[in-house]
């Protein structure tokens, strides 16, 4: 498989920031320095990561990233490609934000059908991964519509979970990244949000730009005015010299004031 250009120039832009000849020596990921994909709602995460990891996202219309998913890339001698997806159950303290009136018990059944959820597949589709992420879901007790139909009545318990999808792809040309995806930030409560959740979304993000390991790529919509896009104040609190921030300006093909967008990005 040819890789996405896209990923031949993130890694030019962050051979600065890590070292791929010494990820190139090791076969776990916990050597590799975490990129955290980060934005405000809808400011266009998903067609970044798919042109990076050439794995086909679900795009929704609404709120689409409700879970945190790893994307760890290897470079294996086999000669073709191999995708695996699991469960990572969170490990993070306020993970109960997210939860409404859950007990220890259902918690535990929770972990134990994680255990037995695993997709593998040498050729994955676009509606192999869907399937994968709505099963994830389902085990995770994200809310969803029962059926396509609009206005159809939802199951479910909560709108996020702190959890971690981790999609595991590896081939003989691919090279070696942990990319994190978390939900998108957001300002205003839309039917169905809560308070808590708002607040819990920008504790998840936040508690991934903290640790000095992680490479922080900031996504911003170019149609939105920068300024207003907080992901970029929290990213500057927790690398204020700008050392391990990346910014990432999307639809600017429908951008009226191309120019200005860019100057202010820069700025930023």
């Amino acid at each position: 498989m040819k890789i996405p250009s896209a990923t031949r120039a993130l890694n030019a832009c962050l051979k600065p920031l890590t070292n791929f000849e010494a990820a190139e020596r090791i076969t776990t990921s916990a050597y590799l320095r975490s990129l955290v994909v980060v934005g405000d709602q809808s400011a266009g995460k998903t067609p970044l990561l798919q042109s990076l990891t050439d794995i086909p996202f679900p795009v929704a219309d609404r709120l689409c990233t409700r879970f945190p998913t790893r994307i760890v890339s290897r470079r294996t001698p086999d000669r073709s490609e191999l995708t695996k997806i699991s469960i990572e159950p969170s490990v993070l303290d306020w993970a109960g934000v997210f939860v409404s009136d859950e007990n220890l018990e259902a918690r535990d059944q929770r972990l134990d059908a994680y255990k037995d959820f695993a997709y593998s597949s040498s050729n994955i589709t676009a509606d192999g991964f869907k399937q994968a992420t709505e099963k994830a879901k389902e085990l995770m007790d994200i809310k969803r519509p029962v059926s396509t139909k609009e206005g159809a009545p939802t199951v479910g318990n909560r709108n996020f979970a702190s959890d971690v999808l981790k999609v595991e792809i590896s081939g003989p040309d691919r090279s070696y990244f942990s990319i994190l995806d978390v939900p998108g930030v957001f300002q205003s409560l839309t039917k169905g949000l809560t308070t808590a959740e708002k607040d819990g979304v920008r504790n998840m993000v936040a508690s991934y730009m903290m640790p000095e390991h992680s490479v922080i790529i900031c996504v911003a919509n170019g149609t939105n005015d920068l300024a207003n896009q907080a992901t970029f104040d929290m990213a500057s609190k927790y690398d204020p010299r700008l050392q391990r921030k990346i910014g990432v300006i999307t639809k600017c093909d429908i951008t009226q004031h191309q120019d200005q967008a860019v100057l202010h990005a820069v700025k930023i």
